[in-house]
């Protein structure tokens, strides 16, 4: 007896049903944990619902204008945050980037923390500026 809905296909994964399978790799991130002020980082988390992406890739997208910013031919030190009420927060970015930016944090007297702070709010400056 033939299938009366015509020859049967391959059977697909229902993970699969809605969205085309990338064959790339994917990058190895890491969760990673750092203190940043609890206003930056409802702003932060805004911003990434207004423009359709995550807080994640916000703050890797800041992480990667830090670097390119301190290890132009301008580098300065971040300057120290003013004393704000601080949360704790994770999220996740690639193990590279991450591993650049505690390199760059030591070389500039800075910490990990404080690029990320500024990388974030470089960000929200970029999309806050397009609207």
């Amino acid at each position: 007896m033939t299938n009366p809905y015509g020859p049967r296909a391959k059977p697909r994964r229902v993970a699969d049903t809605f969205r085309e399978v990338d064959s790339r790799p994917a990058e190895e991130k890491a969760s990673t944990s750092f203190w940043i002020p609890a206003q930056l980082r409802q702003e932060l988390r805004v911003c990434a619902v207004e423009n359709g992406t995550t807080f994640s890739a916000l703050l890797v997208e800041g992480g990667q204008h830090v670097l390119r910013k301190y290890r132009g031919a301008d580098g300065q030190a971040a300057p120290a945050a003013p004393a704000e009420k601080t949360v704790n927060t994770s999220f996740w970015i690639p193990v590279e980037l991450r591993q650049e930016l505690r390199v760059c944090a030591a070389e500039n007297g800075t910490t990990f923390s404080a690029l990320l702070v500024e990388g974030g709010r470089h960000v929200l400056r970029k999309y806050s500026n397009q609207k």
